[in-house]
């Protein structure tokens, strides 16, 4: 699956080879729901069409973006919302073991070429939402 922006990344000030720390939140599929996840991450914008960013193989992260290429960057300037998604892990915290549902809002997709291929090996509706940070 190819790069596809919502919108340009300059149209919005991005700069080529600028390290921007946004908030990634990718999901992965469970019985047919979709699960986000929401981590810290730094990126980069390489051309019009390229950003670059890289996650641990052993993060959640990257095994949703394997499996489904879609993530959602979110640029927030809230840093308790940082501090969330940073700490969110069981071996680091016993309050946060996931980043809140309450902070997540969720777009919808109607691409059908898009839902075909993330959802290859699972059923869908006509229209599946993709989970962002409503602060974003």
């Amino acid at each position: 699956m190819s790069s596809t922006f919502q919108t340009n990344p300059k149209s919005i000030g991005l700069k080529e080879d600028y390290l921007y720390e946004v908030l990634a939140t990718t999901f992965s599929i469970n019985n047919n729901y979709i699960v986000p996840n929401t981590a810290c991450m730094g990126i980069r914008l390489i051309d019009d069409s390229s950003i670059k960013l890289r996650p641990y193989p052993n993060t959640s992260t990257y095994k949703n973006l394997r499996s489904n290429k879609l993530i959602t960057l979110n640029f927030v300037d809230d840093i308790y919302l940082y501090a969330l998604a940073s700490l969110k892990d069981l071996k680091r915290s016993k309050n946060i073991k996931i980043f809140p549902e309450e902070f997540y809002d969720y777009y919808k997709i109607k691409n059908k070429e898009i839902m075909k291929e993330v959802f290859k090996n699972h059923s869908y509706s006509e229209m599946v939402s993709l989970p962002y940070i409503k602060q974003a």
